[in-house]
């Protein structure tokens, strides 16, 4: 009921075979390979072997590959050394990792074009205080300012066959200075026939600047006679004297923290859209009133 195939000389098993049972190859008297019930078993080295099983229960019984030690019952490193490596579902290609490290997800076929780089996850991030993240790092020139960093493009089909990029949101280092990681967040988009374009950005000390990549206060906004700023009111039902929009100065100190100035847009006659601008001062909330008006009839005090 048991084959066993041996050198001549020696006790050095070649080959050992039971019937209804495993099939085992050895190499200088060490097993490499055996048959098993629901598969097969590679021995690498000491303690380490590749299974290829037909149930791995916790990836939802699908077959595929296991490293255990040799006893089974506990796992150990698996890797895979190529000049490239692609996965498919199907018939269709849906991962990537080219010979210079770039990850394509998806349509790897579509994307291999992309400059995407490394792609990694980590549980969290005690720098931003934040949970688990998803990392992407890219450029690598420190030294040359929204160079270094990572980014998220957003592409697609722009006709029936031909993709492009319409924007992407971009973590950069913001300086030349080496040593110093002082970093901005970046977003993008593009005109149709242009080359894509920074729109807006929150530098490292956290102002905000629109059409400018050099905010000198919270809210930087620049443009060549189109730095308008509008406030829409949506209510279609408003009566005489209703807010449309406007700004409030707020102030947190002890002895008189609250809204103690503000200027506002109000509607004077809904029946033709005449408004108003009101201003309003106080030296605390309770006696915030309107010092100012400004209407069709001119100055009001």
């Amino acid at each position: 009921d048991h084959l066993r195939l041996r050198s001549k000389t020696g006790n050095e098993a070649f080959i050992s075979a039971s019937v209804n049972g495993a099939v085992e190859l050895y190499h200088n008297n060490v097993k490499k390979l055996e048959t098993a019930s629901d598969g097969a078993a590679l021995h690498e080295d000491t303690d380490k072997v590749i299974r290829f099983t037909g149930g791995i229960s916790e990836i939802g019984s699908l077959t595929g590959f296991q490293t255990t030690n040799t006893a089974g019952d506990a796992l150990v490193g698996f890797g895979i050394r190529a000049s490239e490596i692609r996965l498919a579902t199907d018939s269709t290609e849906r991962a990537r990792i080219t010979s210079a490290g770039k990850c394509h997800l998806g349509l790897p076929a579509t994307t291999n074009s992309w400059d995407t780089h490394a792609i990694s996850l980590t549980t969290n991030s005690a720098t931003f205080a934040c949970p688990a993240t998803v990392a992407v790092f890219g450029g690598t020139g420190y030294n040359t300012a929204n160079m270094a960093g990572g980014g998220i493009r957003f592409v697609g089909y722009y006709d029936s066959s031909n993709v492009t990029t319409f924007g992407h949101v971009a973590g950069v280092k913001e300086n030349t200075t080496s040593g110093d990681y002082g970093g901005a967040l970046t977003f993008h988009t593009r005109t149709n026939g242009a080359s894509g374009a920074e729109r807006l950005r929150i530098d490292s000390s956290g102002k905000v600047g629109i059409a400018t990549a050099s905010p000198d206060q919270l809210l930087h906004l620049e443009g060549s006679g189109t730095s308008i700023i509008r406030l829409t009111d949506t209510d279609t039902t408003a009566e005489n004297n209703s807010l449309i929009g406007g700004i409030e100065f707020e102030t947190r100190d002890s002895n008189g923290a609250g809204v103690n100035a503000s200027m506002g847009a109000y509607t004077r006659d809904t029946s033709n859209g005449d408004a108003y601008l009101a201003f309003k001062v106080g030296t605390a909330a309770s006696t915030y009133s309107e010092e100012l008006r400004i209407d069709n009839d001119g100055l009001k005090f």
